[in-house]
C-alpha cells in the first residue's frame, strides 16, 4: 500500500525498554486517527483509539510485552498512512 507523504509517525526512543513515546500527524486528513501495534508475526498487540484528532503525541506502556522488533502503524479511516519499526530491549 502507498503511504501518505503528508502524515508523520515519530515513535522514540529506539530502541526502547518499557515506554514508548509516539508523536504524529495525519496532514490534512479528517476521520478516526489509530495507532496499531504488531509484532513480527504479523499479530495485532496493542490497538490506540486517537479519536478525530488529527495530530498529537501519545505515551505507551510496553512492559509487559515481549522484547524483539515491533511495527507501529498510524492508521486513518482503515488506511495505513506510515509504519515505522522499532525494538524492544529487555
Amino acid at each position: 500500500t502507498k503511504e501518505s507523504a503528508i502524515a508523520h509517525l515519530l515513535a522514540y526512543p529506539n530502541p526502547f525498554n518499557n515506554d514508548l513515546e509516539v508523536a504524529y500527524h495525519t496532514g490534512n486528513l479528517q476521520g478516526v486517527t489509530e495507532l496499531r501495534i504488531y509484532n513480527l508475526q504479523g499479530l495485532l498487540v496493542k490497538d490506540v483509539a486517537l479519536g478525530n484528532v488529527p495530530v498529537g503525541s501519545i505515551s505507551i506502556n510496553m512492559a509487559t510485552y515481549s522484547p524483539g522488533l515491533y511495527l507501529v502503524q498510524l492508521v486513518n479511516n482503515g488506511s495505513i498512512l506510515k509504519t515505522q519499526k522499532l525494538l524492544k530491549q529487555r
